[in-house]
């Protein structure tokens, strides 16, 4: 049974979000917010899905505006920033574009202090922003209190709050993305769940003593994934947490420190690694694998937690036919028992949202990362990190020669004109083709979604004297 005051609730909170929740729910956007519209993208413009765009097409802003213009649309978030802190890391890229309005994708470029590392993370929000919001700012101090030393954190959770000390926010000062402030109350229901920092600073202590790296991470992010369900549960006193539970993230996190590289992955966010050969040429190696239906491993492990389901668990390519991601943060509609659909997810949508049918055995979705190992060599010179709005139109080949072309450019002393993130996104909706980026960048607003997804893009620079230094030491 409910506790009382989750019962009390359904007579409150529905004044408040339900309609709006309701209305979300209506126009489809658990649906489609994650497609990938495979049908529309192509690897050039004379595919008949472009050519046809732009004829007569009322969805075209026919503007008189130049290329170089709506070029600077591209360069608005553009951002680059040298470090100088004592790791592999020279510097990084960052730049996004939106098709969603407002832009559902999240990124951080963190250092944390008392693991001297780094940590980038994107996360693909779908259903709303409120959730990659959240990985944004809580992620980041979560892994940095795992990798803490015993002692460290016993210091930095001794006050009531965990102080900004801990972390340097490296992002771009002047991001367009929305965020929020945590609701009233937020803390004291934090504390009534045994959720939050603090008590996951309790927690951990004694599971990262015997545990690796990359096991901690997944500790890590199960046990955020793990308190923003908790917290999404509506209480008649707190309620607001539901919108980073029912809306939901596939997050990639990267954390380079000394001379290595993990990735954590869950979702299909995704990582590549940039490598110079002995003879010039570029090359690339996948440091994550994406979590989706044309994943067969993903596909079996899936089937294999829900027997006798076989035939509605991932239907047309998705997880109950509904969500592409097949792991994920949040997503409370693939994760909360019954009881909780009925008493909580039934009166906000006003129907089952999944249908009671199919929704057996939950829960059906896990925030779990896969995590690769790559100890940094001096041919690795960077790592490219992006959500699938990118990956949908370029080749992990392709992304590592455009920013190794890039290299090359600054070394030769060429004049440049957009970093190495622009120079991705601008591939990624324009294929190398001047005429369709132009109408790309052209499309209004309230109709980007049908061509493109939100793209996010860091390209992190690596240094490659610092292996050999390490290695005099």
């Amino acid at each position: 049974m409910l506790k009382p005051s989750v019962l009390m609730w359904n007579k409150t909170i529905y004044r408040t979000i339900g309609p709006v929740t309701a209305a979300i729910a209506t126009t489809g956007v658990l649906y489609s917010t994650h497609d990938t519209n495979q049908r529309l993208y192509a690897t050039n413009s004379s595919d008949s899905w472009f050519s046809n765009l732009f004829q007569n097409n009322e969805n075209v802003d026919k503007t008189s505006a130049t290329s170089n213009i709506i070029k600077q649309s591209m360069k608005k978030q553009e951002y680059t920033k040298t470090v100088t802190y004592p790791t592999p890391v020279s510097w990084f890229e960052t730049n996004h574009y939106n098709a969603n309005n407002p832009i559902e994708d999240r990124h951080c470029e963190c250092y944390l202090k008392h693991n001297n590392a780094f940590f980038f993370g994107i996360f693909d929000g779908h259903s709303g922003w409120h959730c990659s919001e959240s990985l944004r700012t809580r992620l980041p101090y979560y892994v940095s209190l795992a990798l803490m030393k015993e002692s460290d954190r016993s210091n930095v959770t001794s006050t009531s709050e965990v102080s900004s000390s801990v972390i340097d926010y490296l992002s771009n000062p002047d991001d367009d993305c929305l965020s929020f402030k945590s609701p009233e109350g937020f803390k004291d229901k934090q504390k009534r769940l045994g959720s939050g920092l603090l008590n996951f600073a309790q927690a951990c202590s004694s599971f990262v003593k015997e545990n690796t790296i990359s096991e901690i991470l997944k500790y890590t992010y199960l046990s955020l994934d793990r308190d923003i369900a908790k917290e999404a549960i509506p209480d008649g006193i707190c309620n607001e947490p539901i919108w980073a539970g029912i809306s939901g993230a596939v997050a990639i996190g990267v954390l380079i420190q000394n001379n290595d590289i993990y990735v954590a992955s869950t979702g299909d966010c995704r990582s590549v690694l940039g490598v110079k050969s002995n003879n010039g040429s570029w090359y690339d190696i996948a440091l994550s694998e994406d979590h989706t239906a044309d994943n067969k491993d993903e596909v079996a492990r899936i089937t294999k937690a829900h027997p006798g389901e076989e035939m509605n668990v991932i239907k047309h390519k998705r997880l109950l036919g509904q969500l592409q991601p097949l792991r994920s943060f949040g997503d409370v509609v693939y994760k909360w028992t019954k009881e909780l659909h009925r008493e909580v997810l039934d009166v906000v949508y006003g129907r089952a949202i999944v249908p009671k049918t199919i929704y057996l055995t939950p829960p059906y979705l896990t925030a779990q990362p896969d995590v690769q190992h790559k100890t940094i060599s001096k041919d690795d010179r960077f790592v490219i990190i992006a959500s699938d709005g990118l990956w949908d139109t370029v080749s992990n080949e392709k992304a590592v020669c455009i920013i190794g072309k890039y290299l090359d450019d600054i070394k030769q002393g060429k004049k440049l004109e957009e970093n190495g993130a622009t120079r991705l996104l601008k591939y990624a909706l324009g294929q190398g083709d001047e005429q369709r980026l132009n109408e790309m960048l052209r499309i209004p607003i309230n109709h980007k979604r049908n061509y493109h997804d939100d793209i996010t893009v860091t390209v992190v620079y690596l240094d490659p004297s610092f292996q050999s230094m390490k290695s005099k030491l």
